[in-house]
């Protein structure tokens, strides 16, 4: 090397500058405090029940989950509505990180598969949804015969099952009047029975007001 050339820096040799303009910053700030909470409330939950000997209350218990089961649904929605920029965006060390010294945490950030307990889980509740299916499947299949076994045995809109209009049953067989026979009218009142109503307060189908104690005294 001639004595004329200068060294270079260190810093400005090997690695281009970085472009952040693209980092879906925004969505990841919106993400990252929705999911450290309720990562910690998952762990309060599992202190809570571990440590406590007797275990805590119901009260307390179901408390804790129902702020577990909003903070869920704060993430899930926050991934919702950031999801085209999380889906499209991939992970990667920058020229400062030290994959030497955290190789470990670079695996676990850079990690595509599940892990063998979350595939576990997955698979559970595959086979729980399945036997769920199934179970309702088969509620449907006996509805749809039981339906299926009314219709034929009822004429619907209609009085009388299939059977008994098969066999000549007829609706005046079972009220014991025919469907054209005008109904009774009512008695009316004659003016003597509304001038005693009016001021005697007695009805027309009582004839004195003996008769009217005789009733007190029977009730």
């Amino acid at each position: 090397m001639s004595q004329d050339q200068k060294p270079q820096n260190k810093d400005q040799t090997k690695y281009p500058a970085l472009n952040l303009q693209e980092v879906p910053v925004l969505p990841l700030e919106q993400v990252r405090p929705r999911l450290s909470q309720l990562t910690h409330s998952l762990r309060k939950l599992e202190d809570m029940l571990r440590a406590s000997r007797p275990l805590p209350n119901w009260t307390t218990v179901q408390n804790q989950f129902n702020v577990i089961l909003s903070q869920l649904t704060s993430f899930s929605r926050t991934l919702d509505a950031n999801r085209d920029p999380l889906s499209s965006s991939d992970v990667y060390p920058n020229y400062d990180f030290d994959t030497t010294q955290h190789e470990g945490l670079l695996t676990t950030l850079l990690r595509k598969k599940h892990l063998p307990e979350v595939d576990e889980w997955i698979n559970s509740a595959d086979v729980v949804d399945m036997e769920t299916i199934r179970k309702d499947e088969e509620i449907t299949r006996r509805c749809i015969e039981i339906v299926e076994q009314l219709l034929q045995n009822y004429v619907f809109g209609g009085y009388i099952t299939k059977e008994e209009g098969e066999q000549g049953v007829r609706l005046e067989d079972i009220f014991g009047k025919r469907g054209n026979e005008p109904p009774v009218e009512p008695k009316g009142l004659s003016e003597g029975d509304i001038l005693r109503f009016v001021y005697q307060g007695l009805d027309s189908n009582i004839e004195s007001l003996s008769e009217v104690g005789d009733v007190k005294l029977h009730r």
